[in-house]
């Protein structure tokens, strides 16, 4: 980020819960990645900043995601550096990226998921 040239403007801040930001302040189950995309926009907000460039790195590139869902006349463009999958950790399988929903067997009063359907077998 030093080293951006002079007419950009590099903010890394912090999510919730984590580095300085208030750790009271909880993500609500509900809404998930909303609350941290809506966390992003307060911010460019507070700067001032209608637009901008934004990169996005792992639990960052889901929020940047949720950004171009909820507010994509915010976003100038999108940079997505190892994001997880968009599907959720369960993934995709085929061309088509058609999710992989794992099927849920009941043993001894636990839910266990079926392997082969993990990986889309």
């Amino acid at each position: 980020m030093l080293s951006l040239p002079e007419e950009y403007r590099a903010i890394a801040p912090d999510q919730r819960g984590y580095g300085d930001s208030d750790s009271k302040k909880k993500i609500e189950a509900k809404r998930g990645m909303a609350d941290l995309a809506d966390d992003a926009v307060a911010l460019l907000n507070h700067l001032g900043i209608d637009q901008a460039h934004i990169v996005g790195h792992s639990l960052g590139s889901s929020v940047l995601w949720q950004l171009l869902v909820d507010y994509p006349n915010r976003v100038l463009t999108a940079t997505l550096i190892t994001p997880p999958p968009p599907y959720g950790f369960s993934g995709t399988k085929n061309l088509a990226g058609t999710p992989c929903y794992t099927r849920r067997t009941q043993v001894f009063g636990f839910s266990i998921a079926d392997d082969l359907e993990i990986f889309g077998q």
